[in-house]
């Protein structure tokens, strides 16, 4: 799905994985296709591979991931795909961030079905400054 969402990275204190960061990390990504959206927990040693490859508009392959219904706003459920090998190795998560030229080939095969369209960049008033 395309990514229409990108939270930032959180840490909670303790050691979590043998070689990787020093305290438990995740982020989480919006990911949309023509379906829907959906949210990805991303954990610990992927987090920081991943947190630097991606951006708004990317497109990314998720597979092989642990899904989980959790509480959503308004006493309702979501999914949620989470990928963290350390604590379902059965289902690590693989992720892949296409190119363009495999977006196209993917798209060719079923024109519109697979995403939506590109987000144009919010605009700014005259007004606004850059954070």
């Amino acid at each position: 799905g395309r990514v229409v969402g990108k939270s930032s990275l959180s840490h909670w204190g303790g050691p979590h994985e043998k070689g990787a960061q020093s305290f438990a990390t995740c982020f989480e990504l919006t990911l949309a296709d023509a379906s829907g959206e959906m949210a990805v927990e991303v954990w610990n040693s992927r987090c920081e591979r991943l947190y630097a490859a991606t951006r708004p508009g990317a497109v990314l392959m998720v597979r092989d991931y642990a899904l989980r219904e959790v509480a959503g706003d308004e006493g309702g459920k979501r999914f949620v795909a989470k990928l963290n090998p350390a604590k379902h190795p059965k289902v690590p998560g693989r992720v892949d961030v296409l190119t363009e030229a495999q977006v196209q080939q993917l798209d060719s095969l079923l024109p519109g079905r697979l995403l939506p369209p590109r987000r144009p960049p919010p605009r700014r008033t005259d007004n606004a400054r850059p954070a």
